[in-house]
């Protein structure tokens, strides 16, 4: 028998994606459970979900990124090009291990 035992589990809170036109937008918060403290200087991605098959194994493009401040809380801002309508696709945010 084996135990696994996580240093820290993260997790997205509040997270709200919009579409306007031809930018998306991700605003939210990484949250450490563990700590129970929010996560400052974490990368965290904006991506574009291409399919919902196969649990999106190679179906998402990181298009952006940024930081979380000290308080846990990013926000994301990409323009698509134009002729990409961006209200076609599913949109996410990604940090490593953490989906939403």
């Amino acid at each position: 028998i084996y135990q696994i035992l996580l240093d820290h589990t993260y997790i997205f809170q509040n997270v709200s994606i919009t579409v306007s036109g031809q930018t998306v937008t991700a605003t939210g918060v990484l949250y450490d459970e563990t700590a129970g403290a929010y996560v400052s200087g974490a990368t965290v991605y904006l991506v574009q979900v291409l399919s919902l098959k196969d649990q999106y194994t190679g179906n998402v493009n990181s298009v952006t990124s940024g930081t979380t401040n000290s308080s846990g809380q990013f926000s994301l801002s990409y323009t698509a090009p134009s002729g990409t309508n961006p209200s076609n696709y599913y949109w996410g945010v990604y940090y490593p291990g953490v989906f939403s």
